[in-house]
C-alpha cells in the first residue's frame, strides 16, 4: 500500500492502559477512548513531520478500515 499526499499508512499497537493510581483498565474501557496509539509503516507525499516508525495518537473516528 502506497500513501499519496497527506495520508499516512498506520498499524494499530495494542497497549495495557493504566490510570494515574496504577489501576490497569479492562479492553472494553479502552475502547471508549476516542484516540489509538498506532505505528507509522509509510507517510504520504506530502508529509513532512512524520517518519517510518514513528509511535502516534490517531483519531479513531475519522480512521479508515
Amino acid at each position: 500500500m502506497i500513501p499519496i499526499g497527506k495520508y499516512i499508512v498506520i498499524v494499530s499497537t495494542d497497549e495495557e492502559v493504566r490510570t494515574d493510581s496504577g489501576l490497569i483498565l479492562s479492553s472494553d474501557d479502552v475502547n471508549q477512548f476516542r484516540y489509538k496509539r498506532g505505528v507509522v509503516v509509510e507517510p504520504g507525499t506530502e508529509v513532512s513531520h512524520i517518519k517510518k516508525g514513528d509511535k502516534i495518537y490517531y483519531d479513531k473516528v475519522h480512521s479508515f478500515a
